[in-house]
């Protein structure tokens, strides 16, 4: 009976995640914990990891989100690099859409410092996103307000002072929501493929049934 119940114990912990878990670090001399949480809400669920020094904590980040309706799915994914005295974290999002209107989708890499009194600080953070954002400017947006229209000009160049303002206003929402700096071009790519290199089992992890169940999730995705 006790060999059949801790073969039963060990199911679970191989088929569930572990919430609670804390790691712990020595960073420049000070000591920083990570512990790993999971926040339940009305239609959607999460895993956040929180940072501490001491017992104080500094910041959160999103280790995993999704959430949706009868027609859509909208996933956030997460990870950590802890390096020297260098905290980084890595965010992908991705979406799936049985009616179309804007689909998130974008990478993010932010990386901390941490001084030698044990301060953490933002070093740089490196932002791509295509998503809904809060602008001064509502008449730049489409689609019932999902859409920014300087969104269409993210990928080609705008030809118009009209669509430069669409394109300026979008950047400048997005920095301003994200605290980050929005890349283009070969920055662009760069982040793209060292978050998706770092994401690479989870990515695949959550969207590998986007494709088979389109019915649930729509065909339209990034």
């Amino acid at each position: 009976m006790k060999k059949l119940y801790a073969i039963f114990i060990l199911i679970l912990l191989v088929c569930y995640p572990v919430f609670g878990q804390t790691k712990t670090y020595r960073i420049n001399h000070h000591h920083f914990s990570l512990e790993t949480r999971e926040v339940e809400g009305e239609s959607e669920r999460a895993e956040v990891v929180d940072l501490y020094r001491g017992k104080k904590k500094l910041l959160s980040h999103t280790l995993f989100r999704e959430g949706g309706d009868c027609s859509a799915v909208t996933i956030q994914l997460g990870d950590y690099l802890v390096e020297k005295n260098h905290i980084t974290f890595y965010a992908y999002w991705a979406s799936a859409d049985r009616m179309p209107s804007n689909l998130k989708f974008g990478f993010q890499k932010q990386v901390y410092s941490v001084t030698d009194k044990g301060m953490v600080k933002l070093k740089s953070s490196k932002i791509y996103i295509e998503d809904t954002v809060e602008t001064t400017n509502p008449d730049f947006l489409i689609g019932h307000g999902w859409t920014h229209k300087g969104i269409a000009y993210l990928n080609k160049p705008p030809t118009t002072d009209e669509e430069k303002r669409w394109l300026a206003d979008y950047v400048t929402s997005v920095e301003k929501q994200y605290k980050a700096t929005f890349v283009f071009g070969k920055e662009h790519q760069t982040l793209e493929k060292e978050v998706r290199a770092k994401l690479k089992d989870k990515i695949a992890e959550h969207t590998n049934d986007w494709d088979i169940y389109k019915e649930a999730y729509g065909k339209s995705k990034k």
